[in-house]
């Protein structure tokens, strides 16, 4: 009898990431010292790689990200980037203006302003894909641009936080090397395209061995709450600068929703926010699953 496991995860917004963080958080719950114990590779690649992922995957965006479109894109869409860099900005910096770093009604700042500044590629191509045109899916490369944790991670910085230059910079080497070789030779375009999709159960696992369950599920409300708001704050104006320059909204709609790679940005933060981690993911996690639905 065969197992359709990945079939099943697939059908899930980010099943392929969130199944195993799920999994992986279970057992840090119940064996919370496992992954210490077992030590060499098995640590290294379930509970202290994510980092590592994380270069993987950005690298991998960098490599199929095709600058020639760039252009035709700011062309196009250039109004719907603003409005998106300006919902991200204006409403990330005002949560932290008004509830500082550790938020309010359960909802850290570092989930807010990482949820507020992201669209999902997968959703955006799927929407597409199924009601609107063939050239709108010119997008992609710009948004996954967007969806790097050098937004959110700049919005953090304008808002007080300890970053340094290096620590938001050094997001960026992984995806401009790939983005360099990718647009030098096609090959490694094609090559490292199905990147994200294989090593993103990886990250999932990662991230879920770092959470403890009972602590996540605290988050529940908060996160729900926080997928509730990303809505009410990117909807209205996302739709409305697609209709007012672009004659549609269809397309602004098919941005307002979480990407996955946005749970990576609370391990990118470093020291200072180590102690908002255990709450960020799953509220982003679910905020994710909210903005999907």
């Amino acid at each position: 009898m065969k197992c359709k496991i990945w079939k099943f995860m697939t059908k899930i917004p980010c099943g392929t990431l969130l199944i195993p963080m799920l999994v992986g958080a279970i057992i840090n719950t119940i064996f919370p010292n496992l992954m210490p114990w077992l030590g060499g590779t098995s640590l290294a690649t379930f509970k202290g790689g994510s980092l590592t992922i994380v270069g993987i995957i950005l690298f991998g965006l960098g490599a199929t990200t095709n600058v020639k479109v760039m252009g035709k894109v700011l062309r196009k869409s250039g109004t719907l980037i603003l409005a998106k860099l300006i919902v991200g900005f204006g409403f990330g910096l005002l949560f932290m203006k008004l509830f500082g770093f550790n938020g309010v009604a359960g909802i850290t700042t570092l989930a807010f302003v990482t949820c507020i500044c992201s669209t999902n590629p997968g959703i955006y191509a799927s929407l597409i894909n199924s009601y609107g045109e063939n050239g709108d899916m010119v997008n992609m490369p710009l948004m996954t641009v967007l969806d790097l944790p050098w937004f959110p991670m700049l919005i953090m910085a304008a808002g007080g936080a300890s970053l340094s230059a290096a620590e938001v910079l050094t997001v960026f080497v992984p995806y401009l090397l790939g983005l360099l070789l990718g647009n030098l030779d096609p090959d490694f375009s094609k090559i490292y395209a199905p990147t994200t999709n294989i090593v993103l159960p990886f990250l999932g696992f990662n991230f879920g061995m770092s959470l403890n369950l009972i602590t996540a599920l605290k988050a529940g409300l908060s996160g729900i709450l926080l997928g509730i708001l990303f809505m009410l704050f990117n909807v209205p104006f996302l739709v409305l600068a697609d209709r007012v320059f672009n004659k549609r909204g269809y397309v602004g709609a098919a941005m307002c929703s979480v990407a996955g790679i946005s749970i990576v940005l609370p391990s990118l933060m470093g020291d200072a926010f180590a102690q908002y981690l255990p709450t960020a993911v799953p509220q982003i996690a679910l905020c994710l699953v909210v903005s999907a639905i």
